[in-house]
């Protein structure tokens, strides 16, 4: 019964995929041992893949190590074992989270020389929007001259809509603020 080795490989391409991706924080907790890695700025993407692929390697000749098998069609099976569960995975992960697209609302409070155009939002108009409202609420309260935060799909839709419609700049109390939606790709 040696088809059980074959499973260590699955389990290479898993742990390379959470190592890579760095679910549950898992890269800090590793990298926190090696002070001087622990500030490496952070990656996403392609460049998460290519990591991953690299952890599995390693894991790879690890995991072949431990195994004892010694023949060339069992590195090749297992490897193709590893990097096919590392790729369902990566296409499985993206997959999801395109599904699920996170919007983000940057507002930004800015002087009225830097302003060419702006549309005048009104309290009636501004309740409407419940996360720009926030947004300029908090921006008030906390004298701050930046606010960004996660918004719902929809919201982000029909604040996104209104600013087609118009321009990118409001005022409100007597204030300008730039406005803008990104998404998570």
């Amino acid at each position: 019964m040696k088809n059980w080795k074959y499973l260590l490989f699955v389990l290479a391409g898993i742990i390379s995929f959470i190592i890579g991706f760095d679910f549950f924080g898992v890269r800090e907790k590793i990298l926190l041992s090696f002070e001087k890695f622990s500030k490496l700025p952070d990656i996403s993407g392609l460049l998460e893949f290519f990591l991953s692929f690299l952890i599995m390697i390693i894991l790879f000749f690890i995991f072949l190590f431990i195994s004892k098998e010694r023949t060339v069609s069992f590195a090749i099976k297992s490897f193709s074992i590893s990097l096919l569960t590392l790729m369902i995975l990566f296409f499985l992960f993206f997959s999801l989270s395109a599904l699920n697209r996170i919007v983000y609302l940057n507002v930004e409070r800015i002087e009225e020389k830097d302003v060419m155009s702006y549309i005048n939002l009104t309290n009636d108009e501004l309740e409407n929007f419940p996360s720009l409202k926030n947004a300029i609420e908090t921006i008030f309260l906390e004298n701050k001259t930046e606010y960004s935060s996660k918004i719902s799909q929809e919201e982000g839709g029909r604040i996104n809509k209104f600013l087609k419609e118009n321009v990118n700049t409001i005022k409100y109390s007597g204030f300008y603020f730039r406005i803008r939606i990104s998404y998570a790709d």
